[in-house]
């Protein structure tokens, strides 16, 4: 078992996913697989749905970058409840002042639109999400042939 690095982090939730978001704009240690997973785990770690870290854009007009990895480990592609939530701790911590903003996904950038209080703090954020995907082809999905339904 890897031990695990020091890590900063906040905990928030959006409608009802709750992730550990990591400030990567300066640098922040790679977590395994594993590690991700322990972290994850309801009764033994932090618990959550994944981590997701905030990184510096790579370009393309994007004022952030989102990696998300899901309890498992597995590196998912945009989470909309996790965007939201970026957006939130993005302006609010000082990440970023623009809004709206631009956040660069797995599937493309997203931009996201914020209303903020008097006092400049975020209070509702609206995520333009895209088109859905419907293509079989781009829907993974895993079900053993016991699983399967003819239709």
């Amino acid at each position: 078992m890897q031990p695990m690095p020091e890590l900063r982090f906040t905990k928030m939730h959006g409608a009802g996913n709750d992730y550990l978001y990591v400030d990567a704009t300066r640098g922040a240690p790679e977590l395994s697989a594993e590690q991700i997973r322990r972290l994850s785990r309801r009764r033994f770690g932090v618990g959550g749905d994944g981590v997701v870290f905030i990184e510096s854009s790579g370009g393309a007009g994007a004022d952030l970058r989102m990696r998300m990895y899901n309890a498992d480990g597995s590196e998912g592609d945009m989470c909309g409840n996790a965007l939201r939530c970026i957006a939130k701790l993005a302006l609010d911590s000082g990440l970023t002042k623009n809004n709206p903003l631009v956040v660069e996904t797995n599937v493309g950038p997203r931009t996201l639109h914020c209303e903020l209080d008097a006092s400049g703090l975020v209070t509702r954020v609206r995520a333009d999400m895209g088109s859905p995907r419907t293509s079989s082809n781009d829907v993974p999905l895993k079900i053993d042939a016991e699983q399967a339904v003819d239709v």
